[in-house]
């Protein structure tokens, strides 16, 4: 009896989760909101080396309602999340309808550089303040799914445009003349 009591003490004391493997971690963590998947770093070095990994980013409503502040914090956060990336971002969501203060175009632009030389597969922009879609995103190889809302077209359309995207969604963008003159 004493033994069992002894083994079940040592039991107790391990951290079962974190010696799953890398790919259930993985899947647990897709099914997470992105700032619940972020917190699982905290756990252990484990799972912080899955999260920084993590190749599905979305920040949306349910992300800025856990920020305190808004606007430069917000910045700040996904400035950090993406820069600290060690893999591809494979799906990437960015919808700030509901932000109080948008980001900068200089913002946005950097965050689709990063993305595009990444391997974002699907890229989900939705910001309420008309910016204009920064031309790496044309010229992306990797997006096969791009949705796009609140932006604004306006370049002068090279002969390749999205080379390798399968599915393509606007709302509530606006062509500029550049791209209403092409025929």
């Amino acid at each position: 009896m004493a033994s069992h009591r002894r083994k079940f003490k040592e039991d107790a004391g391990r951290d079962v989760i974190s010696e799953l493997p890398v790919e259930v971690k993985e899947r647990i963590l897709e099914c997470l909101p992105t700032r619940d998947a972020a917190r699982t770093a905290l756990l252990s070095t484990h799972w912080n080396e899955v999260w920084l990994r993590h190749g599905r980013l979305e920040f949306d409503k349910d992300f800025l309602e856990c920020l305190d502040e808004k606007g430069i914090a917000l910045i700040n956060t996904i400035n950090d999340i993406l820069m600290l990336r060690a893999g591809p971002v494979k799906k990437f969501t960015l919808h700030l309808d509901y932000a109080s203060q948008p980001p900068h175009q200089s913002d946005l632009d950097r965050w689709c550089r990063f993305l595009s030389r990444n391997g974002v597969q699907e890229l989900n922009l939705y910001i309420s303040c008309n910016h204009k879609l920064p031309s790496c995103v044309f010229l992306c190889r990797t997006i096969k799914q791009l949705s796009l809302g609140g932006f604004i077209l306006d370049l002068s359309i090279p002969s390749c445009i999205f080379p390798s995207l399968t599915s393509l969604f606007f709302n509530n963008v606006d062509f500029s003349d550049n791209v209403k003159g092409i025929g």
